[in-house]
């Protein structure tokens, strides 16, 4: 009697396994869903790495303004510089804010060979002063937080007077080369660009 007893105990367990197509099934959905799941998660994750390259740096500001990451700040620059944010936020339909990010963002790019030039050499290619480097004015500006830090950190590596000093250096900088080649302008801010 024990060996029939342990029969019928196998045979349940075997009626209370799955068929085969049960399995089967169960195998399917869940590849299936985990695939679309990775797939939404690539594609979204791939969208929001595109926002930050220099083609569309106004979705990553947009990106960053819904999760709070955004700072509203007045930045003093020269008056220059003011004039010439205002015109390429004119001209490329995108706001103050989203010229100065693509700038910082190219800055923050730029090799440390390229880097040590735009920080430690002393220029005055767009001064209208030579000793106060122009006439200051204030911009309201929205930046991401981490390129604030970011400008915190080279003042402070650098040694420049003020945080306000190192994003005047960028503007200064970028200018300077947009000046000696207006396609450079088109490459910077032109959403189009790739």
């Amino acid at each position: 009697m024990p060996k029939t007893f342990a029969l019928a105990e196998i045979f349940s367990l075997l009626d209370s396994i799955p068929s085969f197509a049960t399995v089967t099934f169960t195998v399917a959905v869940v590849l299936v869903s985990t695939t679309v799941i990775y797939f939404l998660k690539y594609n979204n994750g791939k969208r929001i790495r595109n926002d930050g390259n220099n083609s569309s740096v106004g979705g990553h500001i947009k990106q960053a303004k819904k999760l709070k990451d955004v700072i509203s700040k007045e930045w003093t620059i020269t008056k220059v510089q003011h004039e010439y944010i205002h015109k390429i936020a004119k001209n490329f339909r995108m706001d103050v804010s989203s010229v100065v990010t693509r700038l910082i963002l190219q800055a923050n790019k730029e090799d440390n060979k390229r880097k040590k030039f735009i920080f430690r050499v002393v220029r005055c290619d767009n001064c209208s002063q030579s000793s106060t480097g122009g006439y200051k004015v204030q911009v309201n500006l929205e930046l991401d937080s981490l390129h604030i830090k970011w400008l915190d950190n080279v003042h402070k590596k650098c040694n420049h007077a003020s945080v306000d000093k190192t994003l005047r250096i960028i503007l200064d900088f970028y200018i300077g080369v947009v000046l000696k080649d207006n396609k450079m302008e088109k490459y910077f801010f032109d959403v189009n660009n790739s």
